[in-house]
Formats: C-alpha cells, structure tokens, sequence
C-alpha cells in the first residue's frame, strides 16, 4: 500500500476512507491505475538522475564520500539528522521544510533510527547502490567499513582518513 509518511494528516485521511475490496481478477479504477503509473515512473526518472548526479560527483578531483560526510555532519557529532542536513541545506541556500528535511532523512537512513551514520551515507553516495532504505548488501569487491571490521570512518588501512588516502593515491598515481 503506498501512503504518505511525512504528512500525518493526509495519511489519516487515506486510512479512515472505505475501501471497497478487489478481487483477484478485478483492477482498480483507470485513473488510480494511471496514478499509481505515475508515481512509479517518477521513483525511475529520480533514480536515474541520482545515479547521473552521484557520476558527476565521484568524477571531481576532490571528492571523497567521508568529505562530503564532514561537511554536511558540521556538528563533528557522527550522524546526520534534520539539524545538520538542514543547516548544511540553508549554507547551500536552500530553505527546506522540516517535512522535506525527514523525506531526506528516511531516503537515505537503512535502519529506521532518522539518524545518517557514515556508513548509510557512504553507501547512498555509491554508484550503483539504490535509493537508500534497504540494508545495504555487501560483495567481495566492495564492503563496507563494518563489513571489514573497521566501524571508523577515520581510520583505513595504515591509520590515513579516507580524504588523505584518496589524496595519496591520486598523487601516487601520477
């Protein structure tokens, strides 16, 4: 069932309407059908333009997933909630509701708890890795920090911060 999470009282006015059972064989009304169309095709159109944003995003020189972390988390406190992201938002010049602010929140928050931890943020950030709100699914190329054994984002191999070691290979490749 599709019902709107972030306004209370249209999700209220949606759950006390009577609702007339279909049957297997029977379809819905054309014009809810065409609706429900409307919104799928919509979650496909942002899909594809994320995945096309976070291209752009990993193609710049100084990008690193724990930078863009950093600067969104602007509190140092590890976790990205609707202050950060909203303070964050407001610096970048856009004034975001609160309501806008938790769609974020639960797009990219796995584990249901409306905070960001680096490792959902990380994973958000990735090519290839959905929209968020699934447990993120761990492969032999690439795990997670946790998946490791390393539950810091500060620390990689031989102690450097992600950005530093980014920076390392970047110079080293050269």
């Amino acid at each position: 069932m599709f019902l709107p999470c972030e306004d209370n009282f249209l999700r209220n006015i949606t759950l006390d309407r009577p609702s007339g059972r279909v049957g297997r064989y029977d379809s819905l009304p054309r014009d809810i059908e065409l609706a429900l169309v409307a919104v799928i095709e919509g979650e496909i159109d942002l899909q594809r333009r994320l995945e096309d944003l976070k291209r752009e995003m990993e193609l710049q020189y100084d990008y690193s997933p724990f930078a863009a972390f950093r600067s969104v988390d602007r509190y140092n406190s590890g976790r990205i909630d609707t202050v950060n992201s909203g303070s964050f938002l407001r610096q970048q010049g856009h004034y975001a509701s609160e309501m806008e602010l938790l769609a974020i929140i639960r797009r990219i928050d796995t584990d249901g708890d409306a905070i960001i931890n680096y490792t959902e943020f990380a994973e958000f950030v990735r090519r290839g890795a959905g929209g968020g709100g699934a447990p993120a699914r761990a492969t032999s190329a690439g795990r997670s920090g946790a998946a490791r054994g390393n539950t810091s984002p500060l620390k990689t191999r031989g102690g450097a911060s992600p950005a530093r070691q980014s920076s390392a290979n970047r110079t080293a490749a050269r």
